[in-house]
């Protein structure tokens, strides 16, 4: 039977250059130099795509399909064959009743679009820095080395004259410290803040305190969720008195105990900092799912069952269209849930975990509250992809 049935698919091949009826005008391919997604499928269908090196076969593979999208990352699964092939044909059939549903798409290898490379993983980690001596400066470029994070200055749009820094006279940076509303203005911003997780944040020690840059700073930027870890210079002041303040107007980030160095701080020191405050765990777990030539990014949550499923990427999993409001896919191993709430009201974004079928959910529609519910995180980048989730989906840790 098997071999009646591969018999069957190359005579359709040899011949799938006819002009077929159109049984879903709807229904549409998106075909790149590396996949083919079929959106508004039939019901039963199947998607064949077929390599050619002139009229010879060169290579076959069948995905098969459910009503709505099919996406065929081919030139991954046809390795061998796409390196002695130079057109394509890719056409839906129901197998079953070997009837064609749609026109077959044909197309010279050469002449398909690249698709565009995934975006580049950013770096979750920035340290910042103020420095009118070069000592903070100094010290931040190491730490920004042994964090291997980006780097940024903190440049006043007025600069700090060596008179503004005379402490022992009525001088510019002892007026701002000595006033609680103070915030010198910043030249330049930080375009992508959103993108980090960890700030390290440097400066020099002025009367115990921060310098008020610094909170311009922080005021400038959405800081909820970071997790702020701050580091200084100073002469003989330690950083403890310091971290108050910054508390105070950073109440929904994380602000770690502080350190002090000079130029001549060692990176093992810097590097047990970082480690006595947690930093590799401040940095948020992410997930890339990956079909069809597009990407989607989920930031985790910080529970349990978050971190149960990340222990288990990278996985293949296979999506499908729920109650038009989710799509879902079946794990294989059971994943801990013991923190989780009762339940949850679910929005547009959020990737979920029903507990009572064992199944992944992510929403591309808001719902009501479903006991049984726990989420895993939120999409940050992608959420117009969700839709099209379907068939055999790559997750792995981003």
């Amino acid at each position: 039977m098997k071999k009646y049935i591969a018999l069957t698919i190359s005579v359709l091949l040899m011949i799938c250059g006819i002009d077929i009826t159109s049984y879903a005008v709807e229904t549409e391919f998106v075909v790149t130099a590396s996949a083919v997604c079929v959106t508004n499928a039939q019901s039963g269908a199947d998607l064949i795509v077929a390599l050619y090196h002139g009229t010879q076969l060169t290579g076959v593979k069948t995905y098969n399909g459910m009503e709505g999208t099919i996406s065929a990352d081919y030139a991954d699964d046809m390795k061998e064959q796409m390196g002695i092939s130079d057109s394509i044909k890719a056409f839906l059939w129901n197998v079953k009743t070997l009837e064609p549903l749609i026109k077959s798409y044909s197309n010279q290898i050469n002449n398909l679009p690249i698709p565009a490379p995934p975006a580049e993983k950013p770096n979750r980690v920035l340290t910042v820095y103020f420095s009118c001596t070069n000592n903070t400066k100094n010290l931040a470029q190491k730490i920004a080395r042994v964090a291997e994070s980006d780097i940024y200055e903190i440049v006043p749009e007025e600069p700090y004259t060596s008179e503004d820094l005379n402490y022992n006279s009525d001088c510019r940076a002892n007026r701002e410290q000595n006033d609680a509303n103070a915030r010198p203005a910043i030249a330049g911003k930080v375009e992508n803040m959103k993108d980090y997780d960890v700030i390290l944040l440097g400066y020099p020690i002025w009367w115990g305190q921060a310098p008020k840059i610094i909170y311009t700073f922080l005021e400038s930027y959405d800081m909820n969720g970071k997790t702020i870890m701050p580091f200084c210079t100073s002469g003989s002041t330690g950083i403890s008195g310091s971290l108050q303040g910054l508390r105070s107007v950073c109440p929904d980030s994380t602000v770690t105990a502080g350190f002090r160095g000079t130029v001549s701080t060692a990176d093992t020191q810097i590097q047990s900092w970082l480690d006595s405050n947690n930093f590799s765990s401040a940095i948020a777990k992410r997930i890339r799912l990956t079909a069809g030539g597009n990407e989607i990014i989920i930031k985790l949550e910080d529970n349990n069952t978050a971190n149960s499923l990340a222990a288990m990427l990278p996985l293949n999993l296979n999506f499908e269209d729920y109650n038009g409001t989710e799509k879902i896919a079946y794990l294989t191993e059971q994943i801990d849930s013991s923190d989780a709430p009762e339940g949850i009201t679910p929005e547009k974004g959020d990737f979920t975990l029903y507990v009572l079928w064992g199944n992944l959910a992510l929403f591309y529609q808001d719902f009501r509250y479903s006991s049984g519910l726990v989420s895993i995180g939120k999409v940050e980048i992608g959420l117009e992809h969700i839709t099209s989730l379907a068939g055999t989906v790559t997750a792995e840790l981003y």
